[in-house]
C-alpha cells in the first residue's frame, strides 16, 4: 500500500512539476519577446549586437535566445547554445537533442513572424530540480508520519492509563476479594 502511494506521489509530482516548467517557459519567452525594442532588426545587423560565442559550460535553470529571421542572433544567455535551440521556430514547446543533451524547449515568435524567442532547459537539470522537490517532501511526509505516530501513541497510553490503573489495582487483591 504505501510503496503504491509513494509511487502516486511520485508520478504526480513529477508530472505537476513539468507542468510548472512549461508554465515557466511560456511566461518567460513572452516577456521576452515584449521587451525587446521594435528595431531590434536593424539592431541585429550592426557587428556590435552579436553575443558572444563563448558558451558557458555551467547549465543555467534556464536559458533563452532571441533571433531575427530565424538567422541571426541577437540576445541568448551565456549557457544557450550557439545554434537555435529550437531550428524549425516553430510556435511551442518540443524536446530538442543539443549535443549529447535533451533540452525542453518552448519557441515563441511575434505576430510579424520575424522575432522569435526560445526559452529551454537541459531536461537532467529539470529532472534534477523536480527529484530534489520530490525527495525533500518525501523526507517531509516521513517525518510528519512519525511525529504523527508518535503523537498517536502517547494519546493512546494517556487514554489507557486509568484502565492501567485498574488492572493494576485489581491484581493486588486476592481472587475471592470482593470489595
Amino acid at each position: 500500500f504505501w510503496a503504491g502511494m509513494v509511487g502516486f506521489w511520485i508520478a504526480y509530482s513529477m508530472r505537476q512539476e513539468s507542468g510548472h516548467h512549461d508554465a515557466l517557459f511560456q511566461t518567460t519567452a513572452g516577456q521576452i519577446l515584449l521587451s525587446m525594442p521594435i528595431d531590434v532588426e536593424q539592431m541585429a545587423r550592426t557587428p556590435r549586437a552579436v553575443p558572444d560565442n563563448k558558451v558557458s559550460r555551467v547549465p543555467e535553470k534556464l536559458s533563452f535566445q532571441v533571433w531575427v529571421n530565424g538567422t541571426r542572433p541577437v540576445v541568448r544567455s551565456p549557457a544557450a547554445p550557439l545554434t537555435p535551440l529550437k531550428p524549425d521556430f516553430v510556435d511551442g514547446f518540443a524536446n530538442q537533442l543539443h549535443g549529447d543533451e535533451i533540452w525542453r524547449v518552448y519557441s515563441i515568435a511575434d505576430a510579424a513572424g520575424k522575432m522569435h524567442v526560445q526559452v529551454g532547459a537541459i531536461r537532467s537539470v529539470i529532472d534534477g530540480e523536480i527529484k530534489g522537490k520530490v525527495v525533500r517532501s518525501l523526507g517531509a511526509a516521513s517525518v510528519l508520519l512519525v511525529l504523527l505516530g508518535i503523537a498517536i501513541w502517547w494519546v493512546i497510553c494517556w487514554s489507557l492509563h486509568p484502565v492501567v490503573e485498574i488492572e493494576a489495582a485489581l491484581k493486588k487483591k486476592d481472587i475471592f476479594d470482593l470489595t
